[in-house]
């Protein structure tokens, strides 16, 4: 089945919720957990398939100047990785 995803629907998801939202990167969460203000969204972006296109949503977040986080998702070839023997 062909996705339906367009990044002009991103844009517009994003245009429309930064005049009713906060949006903040992860870092900025954990260091102000309680001070949290109403309304606001922590911003996690999962990079798990096609990193070309992260540019794309990148240059949506800052043209409406939006905080987010990007995680790179990774199983080999890290510190992390070990084979069960």
């Amino acid at each position: 089945m062909k996705s339906l995803f367009k990044f002009s629907y991103l844009e517009e998801f994003f245009m429309v919720a930064v005049q009713e939202y906060n949006f903040i990167n992860l870092k900025d969460f954990f260091l102000s957990i309680r001070r949290i203000e109403p309304k606001t969204i922590v911003l996690r972006i999962d990079v798990d398939f096609d990193p070309l296109r992260v540019k794309n949503i990148a240059d949506i977040l800052n043209k409406y100047n939006i905080k987010g986080t990007f995680f790179l998702g990774c199983t080999e070839n890290t510190i992390f990785f070990h084979f069960q023997c």
